[in-house]
């Protein structure tokens, strides 16, 4: 399925790889201010991104602290949604730090995004997999505490982007819409990722 043109928006899939060995694609969408080109805008967003991985942000977590040893972080890769532009590649590597198991490579952390509007095409969510076992409760979902550290993790890296010049959105390949991200909630049940994973 060939890609939308959608207005200073571009998509930037966040590449890593598995305990297993498996790859798996995070895809997240940004908007550009319309004085920004792609290229500078791709020059802003990368370390905004790459800081919720690698940096604790507002009293949060940093993710690479709930993720498995084996678990790396290999690239982003940033494609304007303009129909011409090719993509920008840059690596990232980084790897997990925590110190216990890994959950099996499929199973996700899922954060919904939300937009001031209703229906699916205004929601989006994001997958973030191989969290260590000491995330998982008893019964089967994410530790309460975890949310909460995850959820102040989340918030502000979306509050990070304020005044950049760049937003998240989410994006309608079937409208060739995108729409501001105005919060983002962290889930206490796991999720799979099989739909992007190799």
């Amino acid at each position: 399925m060939p890609l939308p043109v959608i207005a200073n928006t571009f998509r930037a899939a966040l590449v890593s790889k598995a305990s297993n060995g498996h790859i798996d694609v995070n895809v997240l969408h940004f908007r550009k201010t319309g004085a920004l080109s792609y290229p500078g805008a791709i020059v802003i967003a990368d370390p905004l991104i790459y800081a919720l991985y690698n940096s604790a942000l507002g009293g949060g977590v940093a993710m690479k602290q709930n993720l498995h040893p084996q678990w790396n972080l290999l690239e982003f890769r940033y494609t304007p949604l303009d129909g011409v532009s090719a993509t920008t590649v840059i690596p990232h590597p980084l790897q997990g730090t925590s110190a216990d198991d890994s959950l099996p490579p499929s199973t996700s952390l899922v954060i919904t995004e939300y937009t001031a509007l209703r229906g699916r095409a205004h929601r989006g969510r994001m997958f973030f997999p191989a969290l260590g076992e000491s995330n998982n409760d008893v019964n089967g979902g994410v530790v309460a505490a975890q949310v909460v550290s995850m959820q102040t993790q989340f918030s502000a890296w979306l509050a990070s982007f304020a005044g950049s010049g760049v937003s998240q959105v989410v994006a309608s390949y079937k409208n060739s819409t995108a729409e501001d991200v105005v919060s983002l909630l962290v889930r206490s049940v796991w999720h799979s990722q099989r739909r992007r994973a190799n």
